[in-house]
């Protein structure tokens, strides 16, 4: 099985456990040291996952016997050192105490803290030996993506590898800075920001009023450039995933058994908006080849793996000049509906579109 999946298994594992999961030693044992046993450590060998590990407190000046909860050891040296909370505990309230005092202190240059669903992971990119007060990487397990996979697995017994995990750790702190820069200034641009595109666009001189103008006028175009480019990409995963698409499978089901609504027609329009959500769906990480049209009177139904308990979307196409999408990103029985003004503006609810997908899986 591959990592993303048994991730993806102890974030199921969470949702259903959460309601009886009441203290911390629950948490580490329903939930943290399966994370473990997922990356390849052996839990159940103290020589290499050492509970209740106590550094030399000699060197530390702290209080005496004080311990973290788990120090995972590689060859025979601590490689990473795991502060456990709570379930449900927020950890932008919780100190990694033990983690910033122990770092210093053993060869680990890695600490993790965890609530069970949230695992923050800390090096020191900023002071050597001293762990920075701030993750370079972070995921929730219940929310699991491919890209927080592929992280993980750096981590792993059979991939860890301190030298690449420095490399990893300092393009990924700073990654997860400029991007919240981006999303800070799309929504909310500086004056500097604003500057920069106005003295592009406009001749005069920058004053507040032009900076008051751009500042609107930006708050509406980032979001329509951002939008334009995913339409476009995933326009071409149509384009491309379309030369290669299995033929479609099309259930007609009609509502009544009256004669003249017996001959149910899929239309072209319905077939190219099944196609987009395919392709939607294949950029998403999902088999489009699981999605199947299920044709009615009324509407025309996308259900995964062909289970009307799994309905990923509805089209209304019946009225031209009313065409909407229905989706349930929320569960089947919160269906939200959008308008169409045409079939490209399908690309604009991918998210939704997958998500609606996600919560079966």
């Amino acid at each position: 099985m591959d990592l993303i999946d048994t991730l993806r298994g102890i974030g199921q594992k969470i949702e259903r456990l959460r309601p009886n999961i009441q203290t911390e030693e629950a948490t580490k044992n329903s939930l943290v040291l399966p994370f473990l046993n997922a990356l390849g450590y052996d839990i159940f060998d103290p020589m290499e996952v050492v509970p209740e590990y106590t550094a030399d407190v000699s060197q530390m000046g702290t209080k005496k016997g004080e311990k973290v909860d788990y120090c995972v050891v590689k060859d025979g040296k601590p490689v990473i050192l795991i502060e456990c909370k709570k379930i449900g505990a927020n950890l932008d309230n919780e100190h990694a105490s033990q983690l910033f005092r122990y770092f210093h202190t053993t060869t680990s240059k890695v600490g993790i803290l965890t609530n069970g669903d949230t695992y923050r992971f800390f090096t020191d990119l900023e002071e050597t030996n001293k762990m920075d007060s701030k993750p370079f990487f972070e995921f929730t397990m219940t929310d699991t993506s491919e890209a927080d996979a592929h992280e993980v697995k750096r981590f792993s017994k059979a991939h860890f590898d301190h030298s690449a995990i420095a490399v990893a750790a300092l393009e990924l702190k700073y990654t997860t800075s400029v991007k919240a820069t981006i999303a800070e200034e799309f929504t909310n641009p500086s004056d500097e920001f604003v500057r920069f595109f106005a003295k592009k666009s406009y001749s005069g001189v920058v004053n507040q009023r032009v900076l008051d103008q751009f500042s609107a006028i930006l708050r509406r175009a980032l979001p329509e450039f951002i939008n334009e480019k995913i339409t476009d990409r995933l326009k071409t995963a149509m384009s491309l995933s379309s030369l290669t698409l299995e033929p479609v499978i099309v259930e007609n089901a009609p509502i009544s058994e009256e004669p003249e609504k017996k001959n149910i027609v899929t239309t072209a329009d319905e077939y190219e908006a099944f196609y987009a959500v395919k392709a939607i769906l294949n950029s998403g990480g999902f088999d489009g080849k699981r999605a199947i049209l299920k044709d009615q009177q009324t509407m025309c139904l996308v259900l995964l793996d062909n289970k009307i308990t799994r309905p990923i979307c509805k089209f209304h196409f019946n009225r031209a000049n009313n065409r909407q999408i229905e989706v349930f990103p929320s569960g089947k029985d919160t269906p939200e509906k959008y308008p169409l003004q045409s079939l490209d503006d399908i690309f604009v609810y991918a998210d939704k579109i997958i998500a609606s997908a996600k919560q079966y899986e």
